[in-house]
């Protein structure tokens, strides 16, 4: 019964965070600790990262924050992005977007 209960509560405050999170679009500017700068209909927006921020990487594979300033190393400017933000700005998920692969 406890964990049926406990489960329930669970399941509604995931639903609650999902509520409030916002979707961005953007392209990548700059990576800095703590923050990721993007261009969002062409004005520079910059998001703050906390302990909890992940990337979703290859294979839906989590990248904790800790390993953003690595990650980030890589990206070139102008990479697509889809971040879910809080209703404080602070990043919940990074996504690269998908980009077709040129017939060659």
């Amino acid at each position: 019964m406890t964990r049926a209960i406990v489960a329930g509560v669970l399941g509604l405050l995931m639903t609650v965070t999902v509520v409030f999170a916002k979707d961005v679009k953007g392209t990548f500017i700059k990576y800095e600790e703590g923050s990721v700068t993007v261009s969002v209909d062409d004005k520079e927006t910059t998001f703050k990262t906390d302990d909890k921020s992940v990337m979703i990487g290859k294979k839906d594979k989590q990248v904790p924050v800790t390993e953003f300033a690595k990650v980030f190393g890589k990206v070139k400017v102008g990479t697509k992005l889809e971040l879910k933000v809080s209703d404080k700005d602070v990043i919940e998920e990074i996504k690269m977007a998908k980009t077709k692969k040129k017939d060659k």
